[in-house]
């Protein structure tokens, strides 16, 4: 669609019986206009409240378990977050992360805190300059999506190398440009084909 919340385009509708949204690929008032004509619709990982938009996503909480588990578990008391709240799954992985101190009874310290304006590898790079220039002393970092952490990594590679080789990283979303990446990172990855079977079956 080309867009993030904005495609409205309804010249194809005539030909559609149902619709897969993956995340917020078109316009609330897009979303609406389906439910109104008839057209069952199912979200991946958007709320398109209050349009009738069914949604599937994965359980972001059990994610952010295992990922603040995984960490603290290796000594991190000090865990930072990365993510743009904008984004419903990235909305709820913070949510977990700011359970998971409450869990381990450890104030939630907000300075650990780097909100992105999107999940893409330019958010990650300006997140990983914040990082330095606010001198976070967190020893691991949760990037809520992929490209975040490929931004961060690259970028405070270049402008800290020792700081750099310090910070252990955990991500959701494995993707494809990770395999090429300079340090590799554990991931809390989706399985993309129960997602698709969930739409479907809806």
């Amino acid at each position: 669609t080309h867009s993030f919340g904005e495609y409205q385009s309804s010249f194809w509708l005539a030909n559609v019986g149902a619709a897969i949204i993956i995340r917020n690929a078109i316009s609330p008032a897009f979303a609406k206009q389906l439910a109104a004509q008839g057209i069952p619709c199912v979200s991946i990982a958007h709320d398109y409240f209050p349009a009738p938009v069914k949604m599937v996503c994965s359980d972001n909480r059990q994610g952010m378990h295992l990922a603040f588990d995984y960490l603290f578990s290796k000594g991190h008391r000090r865990i930072a977050f990365i993510g743009d709240l904008t984004q419903f799954d990235l909305r709820k992985r913070y949510e977990g992360y700011c359970e998971e101190y409450s869990r381990k009874n450890i104030p939630l310290d907000e300075t650990l805190t780097f909100f992105t304006q999107n999940t893409t590898y330019l958010g990650g790079f300006n997140a990983a300059k914040d990082f330095v220039q606010r001198k976070c002393d967190a020893t691991a970092v949760i990037a809520g999506a992929g490209l975040l952490a490929e931004g961060f990594k690259a970028h405070l590679k270049d402008i800290d190398p020792a700081l750099f080789e310090s910070i252990e990283l955990v991500t959701f979303d494995v993707m494809p440009v990770q395999l090429l990446s300079n340090k590799s990172t554990m991931a809390i990855d989706l399985n993309l084909m129960v997602l698709a079977h969930s739409c479907i079956n809806i």
